[in-house]
């Protein structure tokens, strides 16, 4: 293309210069707009989208007919155990700003093999307080799965223990606490054992 340029020049409002180059030819007039200076950096471009988050896998323990399988609650893990298929007990959970919850918050879980047995091991914290579970197959009991829990307080303990709804419902829940015979003093560990299988939730190690 041909023709003797118009130096048309304008302000933009980023403080840039919008320089305008025409051409007068005997074809239609074609104008080319920069919305930057010439010669400047080109401006930035946008940061791409946040990444989607990653669903966490939910890791699960069979043992002969039972299964013990894990879902999202919040912050935490909700833990629920079935035998063929039908559920047996469902741990009931309180959100983050319960000081005592109704069960112990497991917010992060991993599996280990300890003992030359497959083992799901939790950790979490409510309050000042830091709770940790190990979740086993029972060693001499068909379809039963072991939970020893842990938590280390450094507050009056004012409702440590583990809450299930069971069924039937509506079923009252059970609940299962420390022995009342513990260490005294703070801070201090309190323990406490107990099964689920087919004779439901049991206190102890069976």
């Amino acid at each position: 293309m041909t023709g003797t340029p118009c130096n048309a020049t304008e302000a933009t409002a980023g403080g840039g210069v919008a320089r305008s180059v025409c051409y007068a030819d005997t074809k239609p007039t074609a104008a080319v707009t920069f919305l930057f200076t010439p010669g400047s950096p080109m401006p930035p471009l946008p940061p791409p989208p946040p990444a989607a988050p990653q669903e966490r896998h939910a890791p699960r323990l069979t043992h002969g007919r039972a299964e013990l399988t894990f879902s999202r609650h919040g912050d935490r893990w909700q833990h629920r155990v079935a035998i063929d298929g039908r559920m047996v007990a469902e741990s009931i959970e309180d959100g983050p700003a319960a000081r005592w919850p109704a069960s112990p918050p497991l917010v992060d879980l991993s599996t280990a093999t300890i003992a030359g047995r497959q083992t799901l091991v939790a950790v979490g914290l409510a309050g000042r307080s830091h709770f940790s579970a190990s979740i086993t197959p029972h060693p001499t009991r068909p379809d039963t799965f072991l939970f020893e829990i842990a938590a280390r307080i450094h507050d009056r303990d004012a409702g440590l223990g583990s809450t299930y709804a069971t069924a039937p419902a509506p079923a009252a829940p059970v609940r299962i606490t420390p022995p009342a015979d513990g260490p005294a003093g703070l801070p201090r560990t309190v323990q406490w054992v107990y099964t689920i299988g087919p004779d439901g939730i049991v206190a102890g190690r069976g």
